[in-house]
């Protein structure tokens, strides 16, 4: 760095500190001013990763209504067929008095997120960093017929192995 480019600069600045350390402060103030004036930054997406679920109902067609959800590895179509056999057959345990009638299979984490309204209600575009593969959660939708959640999100616990 040219000291007598800064000179100026760090007379400017006197006792209060370098004008090396000044200009850093500076160049970060500037870069986090610009990231935070384009908002935030897209999360990256769980590549090699999809979901799979069972619900009840939801009150638009193409939605996904409250239920369960499982993350799988791409290309694990048998695990998520048994993994839904299983969501099926449980529905009534982990959401009492309900039945699974629909179900996803094999779609990204990010359109599950958005077929709830987790990505609009909730800013939640990627739900599956907290989830762990091939365990199974309960998730709110805000596109559920009876029960719509103002607050989509998968659980944080597993319901089941």
């Amino acid at each position: 760095m040219d000291s007598k480019r800064f000179a100026g600069f760090g007379r400017l600045v006197g006792s209060v500190g370098s004008a090396r350390t000044w200009t850093a402060v500076i160049v970060l103030a500037f870069v986090v001013g610009v990231s935070g004036s384009m908002g935030a930054l897209p999360a990256e997406a769980q590549s090699g990763y999809r979901v799979c679920g069972a619900w009840n109902s939801s009150d638009v067609d193409g939605g996904i209504g409250t239920g369960l959800v499982v993350k799988v590895a791409n290309g694990g179509s048998s695990t998520c067929a048994q993994k839904l056999q299983f969501m099926k057959a449980s529905y009534g345990s982990a959401w009492k008095g309900s039945t699974a009638k629909e179900s996803f299979s094999m779609i990204t984490c990010e359109e599950f997120a958005a077929e709830t309204l987790m990505q609009q209600a909730s800013k939640i575009d990627d739900p599956c960093p907290g989830m762990q593969v091939n365990m199974i959660y309960r998730y709110y939708s805000g596109l559920d017929l009876v029960h719509p959640s103002t607050n989509p999100h998968v659980d944080p616990s597993s319901w089941h192995k």
